[in-house]
Parts: C-alpha cells; structure tokens; sequence
C-alpha cells in the first residue's frame, strides 16, 4: 500500500518535472536557433543591399571555401595544442596511444605525410597530418557537434564581409583616419604606428617581422580552435553562444565603419612598401587599397575575402571573447593571454591597425560579451517564469 502510493507519488513529481522541464527545452531551442535566424535575415537584406547597389550577387566561392577549409585543419592542430597544455595526461596522451596502438593509422599517416609534404607548403602539411591522425582518434559525435556552429560562424562571416564591402563602395571617402592617428600620437607619446614599424623593420632581421606575420595570421585558427572546444568539451548551445558573441561584434563594427568609416595605416603611409615589411603581407595590403578604392569608384566584382574596417580591431576582438568563453580552463587562458599580448604588438608593428583600434577591439568584445549573456539571462528566467 505504502509502496503503490510512494510510486504515484514519484510519477506525479516526475510528471510535473517534465511539464517544467518542457518550456525550458523549448526555449533553449528558440536559443539555439535565433542567432541563425537573424543571420540569415541579414544575408537577405545583404542581397537587397548588393542589387540597389549593383554588386554582383556572385562570391568567389572556391577562395572562401579554400580559406576557411584550411583554417580547420590549422584549428584542429591547434585544438590539440590546447588540450595538451590543459589535460596532458587525461585526454592528449590517451589519444596519442590509442593512434600508437592501431598500425593501420601509423601507415596510413606515413602515406599522407609524404603526400602532404609533396604537394603542401610545410606550414601547412604539418598541422593537416597532425589533425587528420587526431580525427581518427576522437569519437564521430564529438566531431559533429563542430558542424553546426560552424556553419553558423561561416555564413555570418560572409554576412560581415558581405557589408563591409557594400560600406566601402558608399563610405569609402571621407574617412577619419586622422582622428585615429592624433589619438594614437597621445597614446604613443608623440609617435605614429607607421614611424614606429619603419624603425622596427629596420632595425631587426628580416626573419623577426615574417615570424609576427605568422604570428598575427594564427588569430584565426585561434578562434577555430575555441569553437572546437566550446562545441566537444562543453555544448553545442555554449558553441552556438561562442559564435552569435563574434558576429555581434562584427555587426557593431561595420555599424561603426559606415557612421565612422576608417582604414589601417598602410592605406595613407608614404613608404610602407619600401620599409622593410614582408613582402607577402604588404603586396596583399596594396591589392586592399587597390580593391577598395576601385569599389568606392565603381567596381562591382564578386565578393572576395576582403576586410576594410580599421577601427575597431576585430583581430583582437575575437580572441578576447575566446578567451572569454575558454575562461574555466587555467593553462589555457594563461597560454593565450601571452599569445595575445604578442598578437597586439604584431598587429601594430605590422601596420595592420592604429593603436586605438586596439582598445576598440578590447571593448567592441566586451560589450558584445555583454549583450549575448544579457540576452541567455533574460531567456533562463523566461523559463523560470
């Protein structure tokens, strides 16, 4: 007797559970899928933008593909560069062994290693190796929760780029990049960005400014890398709340670039392509001006991998909220604070941005930060109520 009433008791309590448990499910669905839905909002407005404007609705799809497919592999090698630091001996050395112990995937990585370092440039035959040996390691349901986030990141980074473009055809002229450079000559006690990367080029190895190019191109693996883990490690939903902060901070800095539209230094500097500075990174520098002052004049080509806006610094910006959301991991965050200390003074010393930018950047990812956990707060107590 006592038995049959304590049962129905736990039945009811676990029914009511449910019916609880069900608005809050719900809502965490409508969570999941609102940044995807704005995003492809704003894709479609994007379109209405590029015809009014007459901007070939075409992209050069292969480029962007190409670019973001290499960036994962990069991230997954950085992915396992994490993972070491912080879980050496209970997830890194384990996936390590369980690749030792099948000779199949030791063949098999020998085969793909002589082919990568045949038809690969080593900076990149490295980190393609070391990320297709680890896949084979890591369980499948892990590796597709990347996907969706992913696509998520992709598509909005389009977007961003889409509008960045669409701003430079109508805002490229007048710009107030010399705001930026009386503010950066306070903040740098009478000295310019440009006149400090000239000296420093000068002064130093060749190799020093290509090692700060590496240095500053790894952001983005940076941000692959944090995707990977907030989407295996932790949730799918906290990978989705990762991206929807990076593309908030991307909206509000091409709202920023069309009321204050700006440019890097190497835009208006004299002497950037004699001073020293890669040649790489400066013959990719002109092609930017060369592109952005064709479209504010009147070229409408397809839309290629292509990023205007100065202030503020979205190469910083990201790996700010990176480390925002890998924050309850120790060695990590300490790892990447001192990567990122380096990342700024790269950005800087390579002309990529004024010094002001920076602290934009610094605090575009904070509001942004800000706005998507006001935003999780605010749904959790819809639940609650």
């Amino acid at each position: 007797m006592t038995t049959d009433a304590t049962s129905r008791r736990g039945a009811r309590q676990s029914g009511s559970n449910e019916e609880m448990n069900e608005p809050a499910s719900l809502q965490r669905k409508v969570d999941f899928l609102r940044g995807p839905y704005v995003v492809g909002i704003l894709l479609l407005t994007l379109i209405g933008v590029f015809r009014y404007l007459g901007i070939s609705l075409q992209f050069q799809g292969l480029t962007f593909f190409g670019l973001y497919l290499s960036i994962a592999i990069q991230s997954t090698a950085y992915t396992l560069v994490l993972i070491a630091l912080q879980y050496p001996s209970e997830h890194f050395v384990p996936g390590l062994r369980r690749i030792i112990n099948r000779p199949e995937l030791i063949l098999a990585g020998l085969a793909l290693g002589f082919l990568f370092f045949r038809l690969l440039p080593i900076g990149f035959a490295i980190p393609a190796l070391v990320a297709v040996l680890f896949l084979f390691a890591i369980p499948l349901r892990k590796i597709s929760k990347v996907l969706m986030p992913g696509l998520y990141l992709f598509v909005g980074l389009l977007t961003a780029f889409g509008f960045n473009v669409a701003v430079v055809t109508v805002r490229f002229e007048p710009n107030y990049d010399r705001v930026l450079q009386q503010i950066d000559r306070l903040l740098l006690f009478g000295h310019s960005v440009s006149g400090l990367s000239h000296r420093f080029a000068a002064s130093v190895p060749h190799f020093i400014p290509g090692a700060l190019l590496v240095w500053y191109a790894l952001m983005f693996p940076q941000i692959g890398a944090a995707l990977m883990l907030c989407s295996a490690m932790i949730s799918r939903e906290y990978a989705m709340k990762f991206v929807s902060a990076i593309l908030v901070a991307y909206a509000l800095s091409v709202a920023i670039f069309f009321v204050f539209p700006t440019h890097s230094p190497y835009f208006s500097c004299v002497g950037h392509v004699s001073a020293g500075l890669p040649g790489a990174m400066v013959q990719i520098q002109e092609q930017f001006v060369q592109t952005a002052t064709a479209r504010f004049h009147g070229l409408r080509a397809p839309l290629g991998p292509e990023y205007y806006i100065s202030f503020p610094c979205m190469h910083i910006a990201q790996p700010v909220i990176a480390m925002w959301f890998l924050r309850r991991w120790r060695r990590m965050l300490i790892f990447l604070g001192i990567v990122n200390l380096i990342l700024i003074f790269a950005i800087v010393i390579l002309e990529w941005h004024y010094f002001v930018d920076i602290i934009g950047g610094i605090l575009i990812a904070a509001i942004s930060i800000w706005l998507v956990d006001i935003r999780t707060r605010r749904s959790v107590l819809t639940a609650v109520a």
